[in-house]
């Protein structure tokens, strides 16, 4: 696993309007060349706006949909990236590994 990319989006609550933050880790052939985390102020978030103009995820389309994408629970995260047309075609959710080793 060379190539890869690690999201994150934090909500206020679990709808997605609530967005208050985004990060990304961007991974080539091993080596960290890229990170980004964007804070979304608090005046658009109470309007109710998941606009990204504030985070430019677009700029990182092409690695997420060509490369594996990596995250907590992303069932949740990729709802964000699919209302930007952004279809990740490889993901891998750290939350299934994390249930089975603390479920045993």
């Amino acid at each position: 696993m060379k190539d890869f990319v690690a999201i994150d989006f934090e909500t206020a609550n679990f709808e997605q309007s609530s967005i208050c933050s985004m990060g990304i880790v961007i991974v080539k052939d091993g080596e960290l060349v890229d990170n980004f985390y964007s804070h979304i102020p608090f005046k658009d978030r109470v309007l109710g706006s998941s606009d990204f103009a504030v985070i430019d995820i677009k700029k990182y389309k092409e690695f997420i949909e060509e490369n594996l994408c990596i995250g907590q629970n992303l069932k949740f995260d990729l709802q964000f990236l699919y209302n930007y047309n952004i279809i990740p075609r490889k993901v891998y959710d750290t939350m299934i590994v994390e249930q089975l080793l603390y479920l045993g």
